[in-house]
């Protein structure tokens, strides 16, 4: 099904009790896992009726992708952050996304879902989503040019999606993750670095 309703075109009540559905959602990744929650399931939770839930979410995958937007918007972002470094904000940033994995392992089905769902709608979150990291990474990264920029944060994302394939697998943990993002933010350091330096000195030029 095409054309859910934009959230922010919604009644406040609507919006609510959409919302309510979201939050039944990710309490259920949390108690069971992705695999085992079912539409139904977080319809009952909701207190909603199924015809209802499916007025706001056209499937399980856009369902998700928007439990998935909510939980990862706030954990990449953050005031918390501004006093850092870039480098070192962009390695914060990172570190708590997996922290937070560690304690929500349901997210890392999801997350690899974010890449493979063919929903529509979802993929529109996904776009959305995506555009928001695009964002906070390229103000991590704004000394690099816009190319570079862009480069490091498909670097990120493709860096992400790997580890989180090996933590589903069991070949991995959040320490052995933060292990190989360290290293990969201190190359990023160096880069920034020498942006840095090269802008310094073409003023004095």
């Amino acid at each position: 099904m095409a054309g859910m309703p934009n959230p922010d075109t919604l009644p406040e009540y609507q919006r609510a009790r959409r919302q309510s559905i979201v939050d039944a959602a990710r309490a259920l990744l949390d108690e069971h896992g992705f695999d085992q929650v079912q539409v139904r399931d977080v319809a009952a939770k909701a207190g909603v009726a199924l015809g209802t839930l499916y007025r706001y979410f056209s499937s399980k995958d856009h369902l998700f992708m928007v439990v998935f937007a909510q939980w990862g918007s706030p954990v990449l972002d953050g005031d918390w952050m501004a006093h850092l470094a870039p480098a070192d904000r962009l390695k914060a940033r990172l570190h708590a996304t997996f922290r937070s994995l560690e304690r929500h392992p349901g997210f890392l089905k999801v997350v690899t879902l974010s890449s493979t769902t063919e929903d529509p709608e979802a993929i529109a979150v996904m776009e959305v989503f995506n555009h928001y990291l695009s964002k906070v990474f390229g103000a991590d990264l704004s000394t690099l040019t816009p190319t570079e920029a862009e480069h490091i944060t498909e670097m990120v994302w493709a860096m992400h999606s790997s580890m989180v394939g090996q933590m589903i697998q069991g070949r991995m943990d959040a320490n052995g993750a933060l292990a190989v993002i360290d290293s990969f933010c201190d190359l990023v350091a160096l880069k920034l670095e020498a942006a840095k330096a090269a802008a310094a000195a073409a003023s004095l030029a």
